[in-house]
């Protein structure tokens, strides 16, 4: 026989406590949902253990079924394995054992085993590794999952920081501390007496034009390329976006920023730079070259004592930071660092704003 498997280990948070302190009943459970997952049992036996818990291990033709209890914090463990590829059967046992139990949390990873060793990790999304370490999310439910012609987007809930979007895998907001990104973003335009025309490059999930229009008059053009993503954040994400797509003020072209500030002949009292930290891995140009061109660009497309705000980075991304520190002087005033903590980035971001003297 090849040796071939799946394994699916849970953590089954928010369980009913008297279904998991009755050893009787667990069995009767566990033995109804693997003849409804299609597979069948060889033999069961349980254990209780003093002062609470049990723990109840299924033999099947296939392989095993092992769940052990906390009563006390509503908790079970457990592990399905198979000895094949298919993943219905257990996918199919594991939901059930969800359901039977009341489970208000779930937490899995799906394991392939045999002649290869490899962790599916599926209610999980990590950011990119690039400062050093990772961050992992819980997926609490699956909005949407979609492919654009630009990106791979991803909208989930999770427990503590609500609705979140995912672009590539790096997070742009959460519903949770939506306010507090957006409050950095747009303090920096407050000094200004009065805005009449802004620019937003990026800002597609709506958040930074919504927070604009509750505080001013100003008309705002919103360059973002993925109108996909601004279709999914009217839908998914209404708590961030607000109303701010329907209202006149708003003026949206889905284009690319560089090429439309190249072309650009109309001059902004406030420009908000909202789009990618690293958006110099989609250019020719090298980080240093894209970020001297750019904020010439932005320069041009500003009227004298006009404001600039844009989002930079990861306060752990030092070549970043440092390289627009030598290059921002070059064509801005007044310049200010701001670092703030995002709770959903797990770190703190740093905003920068300057001025164009007249």
């Amino acid at each position: 026989m090849k040796p071939t498997g799946i394994q699916i280990a849970g953590e089954f948070k928010g369980c009913s406590s008297s279904i998991l302190n009755n050893e009787h009943s667990l069995e009767l459970l566990i033995n109804k949902a693997i003849t409804e997952s299609g597979m069948m049992m060889v033999s069961i036996i349980s254990h209780r253990f003093e002062p609470v818990g049990i723990t109840v291990a299924a033999i099947l033709s296939e392989s095993h079924v092992v769940v052990h209890t906390y009563p006390e914090a509503d908790h079970a463990s457990v592990d399905i394995y198979t000895c094949s590829y298919n993943t219905e059967p257990p996918k199919r046992l594991f939901e059930y054992l969800k359901k039977e139990l009341q489970a208000k949390r779930v937490k899995y990873v799906e394991i392939f085993r045999g002649d290869i060793l490899d962790n599916k990790q599926t209610n999980l999304i990590t950011t990119s590794a690039g400062n050093g370490f990772e961050i992992r999310y819980i997926i609490e439910n699956i909005v949407l999952s979609k492919k654009t012609g630009y990106q791979q987007m991803d909208i989930i809930d999770n427990t503590v920081f609500g609705r979140m979007l995912f672009l590539d895998n790096d997070l742009q907001i959460a519903d949770s501390d939506a306010n507090i990104y957006n409050e950095a973003m747009i303090s920096p335009a407050r000094t200004l007496k009065k805005i009449n025309r802004s620019l937003i490059l990026g800002g597609g999930d709506g958040g930074i034009a919504n927070q604009l229009l509750k505080e001013t008059d100003t008309t705002i053009t919103l360059v973002d390329i993925d109108p996909m993503v601004i279709e999914a954040c009217i839908t998914y994400m209404p708590k961030v976006a607000g109303k701010a797509f329907e209202d006149k003020r708003v003026k949206v072209l889905n284009q690319d920023a560089e090429k439309f500030l190249q072309a650009i002949e109309e001059k902004y009292d406030a420009i908000f730079y909202d789009l990618s930290m690293h958006p110099e891995i989609f250019s020719v140009k090298d980080k240093k070259t894209y970020l001297t061109d750019l904020l010439s660009s932005l320069k041009k497309a500003l009227n004298n004592n006009a404001i600039l705000s844009m989002q930079c980075c990861s306060v752990f991304d030092k070549e970043t930071l440092e390289t627009i520190k030598k290059i921002i002087p070059q064509f801005f005033q007044n310049i200010n660092y701001n670092q703030v903590f995002i709770p959903s980035f797990c770190e703190p971001w740093v905003f920068v704003s300057a001025k164009v003297n007249g």
